[in-house]
């Protein structure tokens, strides 16, 4: 999902804008006024809101399809990419529902919707979420069990090979299931089976 994608989530944030200043206009010409109506400060403010998260979203997503994948749990990650673009991240994780809970960002349904709107696929999500659950759980990094598979990456899919090396430092504490449980959320947000992507 590249440039078409993030074109796809602009066009979806500000349509609802658009929208709302269309009717204010149709507003102002059926009152018959030569002032447009007052517009409540409250209003006001949360469509100002709204449209700097709409405008953070889509340049995290333009950040996102230039860097691509890297192998890092999901907070850092977004950290990054924010740095990269200059876009102040805890307003728009506010405005998306996520919170900083016990060192890990939740709830995972806010947290795959936000993904979505980035452009990550399913693939991407689960790995970026999956190393942070990873290291919160003490498991050995996913580097380390991916240097003692023997060429395992063979250098074709790189999300394969870290989706292997994920799952087996999932499995050496015995926190396989937790992964699943992850996946299985995720796939409810992305509404993708376990057949396929």
């Amino acid at each position: 999902m590249g440039k078409e994608g993030s074109l796809d989530t602009r066009r979806r944030g500000s349509d609802w804008l658009q929208q709302a200043l269309r009717i204010s206009d149709e507003l102002s010409l059926f009152s018959g006024g030569s002032q447009p109506p007052a517009v409540p400060a409250v209003f006001r403010e949360r469509c100002e809101t709204a449209a700097a998260a709409a405008l953070g979203i889509a340049r995290l997503g333009r950040e996102k399809s230039r860097v691509g994948f890297v192998p890092l749990p999901l907070s850092e990650y977004l950290q990054e990419l924010a740095k990269s673009a200059r876009v102040e991240l805890d307003p728009l994780l506010a405005a998306s529902g996520i919170r900083l809970e016990d060192d890990a960002l939740g709830p995972t349904q806010a947290l795959a919707y936000f993904c979505r709107r980035l452009g990550l696929s399913l693939r991407e999500a689960l790995l970026h979420l999956g190393l942070g659950l990873s290291e919160r759980l003490g498991a050995p990094p996913v580097p380390v069990v991916m240097a003692r598979q023997d060429g395992a990456s063979g250098g074709r899919d790189a999300l394969a090979a870290y989706e292997v090396a994920l799952r087996g430092t999932l499995s050496e504490i015995g926190a396989a299931g937790e992964l699943q449980t992850l996946e299985a959320e995720l796939r409810s947000v992305y509404g993708e089976s376990s057949h396929g992507e």
